[in-house]
């Protein structure tokens, strides 16, 4: 009779085993198509591959060569994604726009073609960093729907066309960095709606137009980077609204009129770059109340007049010729 029970225990919990590795098995089927030669791999057992408790894959992070396939919307229970290094070729597919709950997409690889408008459908997504140089097309306006994001990059690629103003929607941004790309276009005022910004990077771009006064609605910003546009027309005396900015570079523009002497107002500044602009006028001597300033740099501009001797007493690296 116990050996009767000990059999039945037996296949009872033997089913129970199969069951419980069979979406194992169906995902790492999926996984070692992607990444492996070897199908019969146990990809939970892959550095690169996190599993959960109950065998379901919930992070990739790999750098061997490979081509994504639309296979990787089966895998509906990722969170992370992390894929790095040259040997990533092929497009980014369009499904990745289906895995819900997929939080950290980061891709940084020699893939080619658009930036597909599906990601705009991850609603749980937090991190998305996007570069390949091969990247080319244009920035989605359905980006600005990832009410969750909180870090967006998008550098080094071949992307053109404007910086959509829906991402002006994404209120828990901290950190928006497109920079290197072809986009051209205006800095869409929107963007001072990102109450939680704390660094905006736009630099080595085509942008032009002026500098939206709204910017200057953005209470945590801490790197304000514009360097290497095409930027014209003044600086907006609204910038001096700024409590928590260190960087301040605005260099290599088009930028005309005077400095603002509502810069004596950022308290935290460290680093001020205005060189190789058109500014015109006299250096405020109030920016000698920057008691935190360290490098300030106005060289290559039309200023006229001497470095006011409040300015000279600061232990600052300065530079500053015309």
């Amino acid at each position: 009779m116990n050996i009767s029970i000990l059999l039945i225990s037996i296949i009872i919990n033997t089913i129970k085993c199969i069951s419980a590795q069979s979406p194992i098995n169906e995902e790492c089927i999926i996984v070692n198509k992607i990444f492996h030669n070897d199908q019969t791999y146990n990809c939970c057992q892959d550095g690169g591959v996190t599993c959960s408790n109950d065998g379901h894959i919930i992070k990739l992070n790999m750098k061997s060569g490979f081509s994504l396939t639309s296979e990787i919307e089966n895998l509906t229970n990722l969170e992370y994604i992390h894929l790095v290094e040259s040997e990533f070729t092929g497009s980014i597919p369009p499904e990745l726009g289906n895995l819900s709950n997929l939080e950290y997409l980061h891709i940084e690889c020699s893939s080619y073609g658009s930036i597909p408008s599906e990601l705009g459908k991850l609603s749980n997504l937090k991190y998305l960093l996007l570069q390949s140089k091969n990247i080319s097309g244009f920035i989605p306006p359905e980006l600005g729907n990832l009410s969750n994001l909180e870090y967006l990059s998008i550098y080094g690629s071949q992307i053109t066309g404007l910086i959509p103003s829906s991402l002006g929607n994404l209120s828990k941004l901290s950190r928006l960095d497109i920079s290197n790309t072809n986009i051209t276009g205006n800095i869409p005022p929107e963007y001072g709606n990102l109450i939680n910004l704390e660094y905006l990077e736009l630099m080595n771009n085509n942008l032009d137009g002026s500098i939206p006064p709204e910017l200057g609605k953005l209470p945590k910003l801490k790197t304000f980077a514009l360097s290497n546009n095409n930027l014209s027309g003044s600086i907006p005396q609204e910038l001096g609204k700024l409590p928590k900015l260190k960087t301040f570079d605005l260099s290599n523009n088009n930028l005309s009129g005077s400095i603002p002497s509502e810069f004596e107002n950022l308290s935290n500044l460290e680093k001020l770059d205005l060189s190789n602009n058109n500014l015109t006028g006299s250096i405020p001597p109030e920016l000698a109340k920057l008691s935190k300033l360290k490098t300030l740099n106005l060289s290559n501009n039309n200023l006229s007049g001497s470095i006011p001797k409040e300015i000279k007493k600061l232990n600052i690296k300065l530079k500053y010729f015309k």
